[in-house]
């Protein structure tokens, strides 16, 4: 019932992923209306929304949706608004959250850093070390650009999810009450 009636091509879904086909300006106001009938208080939504980028600043990719879902969960906050999150990490925003992370975990470590880390070749190599459960590969290629991804996106995801619960709260607020506004000035039918 509601299947394409042409399925997709894997070179348009991957294009999609890119370049919305209904364009930025549509793509953006869906996902505001979204926002606009998310259920749950402004707290908790905005803490949820909060949860999810800081998951989202993590190098552990695959697995940002289900540690943004258990810290939502463990203190209450709006659960869809936790896998909503997760999108800030995305293919535009990749890049500079893998060099931001990489950079402030380097410097906090106090260690020298290579000046352009292949992050290609690390993940290249993490796929390969995963299915070969080869432990040699992991330490060799893998560690010294995943252990100051790990420890600087730490301090990021704080500062990240701070900063959107805290702009985020009072604009969901200003949604709802502006949402009941209008509720209540719109003609209510008695049921028949």
């Amino acid at each position: 019932m509601f299947r394409r009636r042409q399925k997709l091509s894997l070179c348009a879904k991957v294009g999609g992923i890119f370049w919305p086909r209904i364009g930025w300006k549509r793509a953006w106001l869906y996902y505001w209306y979204r926002l606009h009938r998310m259920e749950g208080t402004s707290r908790s939504i905005a803490s949820g929304l909060a949860f999810g980028v800081a998951a989202a600043m993590t190098p552990f990719y695959g697995l940002h949706t289900i540690v943004a879902l258990v810290i939502a969960w463990i203190f209450g906050a709006n659960l869809v608004g936790a896998a909503v999150g997760t999108f800030a990490n995305n293919p535009w925003t990749a890049p500079p959250i893998w060099f931001g992370t990489y950079y402030a975990g380097a410097w906090l470590l106090g260690g020298r850093t290579s000046s352009n880390p292949n992050f290609i070749n690390m993940f290249k190599h993490l796929t390969e070390a995963m299915m070969s459960l080869d432990m040699e590969l992991f330490v060799e290629s893998i560690w010294p650009v995943l252990k100051p991804m790990a420890v600087g996106s730490i301090p990021l995801a704080f500062v990240v999810g701070f900063a959107t619960y805290f702009v985020l709260e009072p604009l969901i607020r200003t949604m709802h009450l502006e949402r009941a506004v209008r509720f209540k000035k719109a003609p209510h039918h008695p049921k028949e």
